[in-house]
């Protein structure tokens, strides 16, 4: 037995194998007010096998993992029934997910950023290191910004290719509200298209609307500082 309860309410089914996970609780967790909350769980048994369900009736955000901070974010629809893959021990970097098209595209970004901050990670302890020359750290530099440039066109892509997807909320944490507020607008019809009652819709149009505020009071101020310094100069050109 897997020690795990279904209820006839439940929809969603999620079916998991991971490596070294024998005698381990997994817990599958909802977000209320941004915090999670754990709905279900499950002994995984000596095959490494474990099965956790909910019941869903709009497509929202979960995360499924082990009370220590390893988890996998997944966006779980109604009826979807979903293997996941992975090692226990490095759940986050190992996991793979099927069943579920959201969540795969969650799993792609995870990937690409995951890669992302591993490089830039291993590049800054060399930058540490003391026994290294300015030559050196001038080409850790370059390495530097290369690696930030190629993960900037992946991020842009993936928000391209699944602005309509919950999905695409995970890059969000990656996007500056001035430098990046096309993509943000971008992403906030994409979700508004599909998702037009979500709390996340909501959130972002929120969001759009502040920083389109904020960049017309800035501009209005501009716009003041340069009459003043306009006027400022009037009384030298009065003869």
């Amino acid at each position: 037995s897997l020690f795990c309860t279904v209820t006839a309410a439940d929809n969603v089914f999620i079916n998991g194998q991971l490596e070294n996970g024998e005698g381990k609780t997994i817990y599958l967790e909802y977000f209320i007010d941004g915090k999670p909350v754990k709905i279900d769980s499950c002994l995984i048994n000596k095959k490494g096998r474990f099965d956790v369900s909910t019941e869903n009736k709009v497509p929202d955000f979960y995360r499924i993992g082990f009370a220590k901070n390893d988890f996998i974010l997944l966006v779980l629809s109604e009826n979807e029934k979903i293997d996941l893959t992975g090692d226990a021990n490095s759940l986050n970097k190992s996991y793979t997910v099927k069943g579920s098209p959201a969540s795969e595209q969650v799993k792609e970004f995870v990937s690409v950023y995951n890669a992302f901050n591993d490089t830039i990670l291993a590049i800054r302890n060399k930058q540490n290191d003391p026994t290294i020359s300015m030559e050196e750290k001038m080409v850790l530099a370059k390495q530097e910004a290369e690696v930030k440039a190629e993960f900037v066109g992946s991020r842009d892509q993936f928000i391209h290719k699944n602005h309509t997807s919950l999905s695409v909320l995970v890059t969000l944490s990656q996007l500056d509200d001035n430098k990046d507020f096309e993509l943000i607008k971008k992403i906030t019809n994409g979700i508004g298209q599909n998702y037009p009652t979500s709390k996340y819709y909501l959130e972002l149009a929120k969001k759009v609307e502040k920083i389109e505020t904020q960049k017309k009071m800035k501009a209005e101020v501009n716009q003041r500082s340069e009459v003043v310094q306009i006027g400022q100069m009037a009384p030298e050109l009065n003869f």
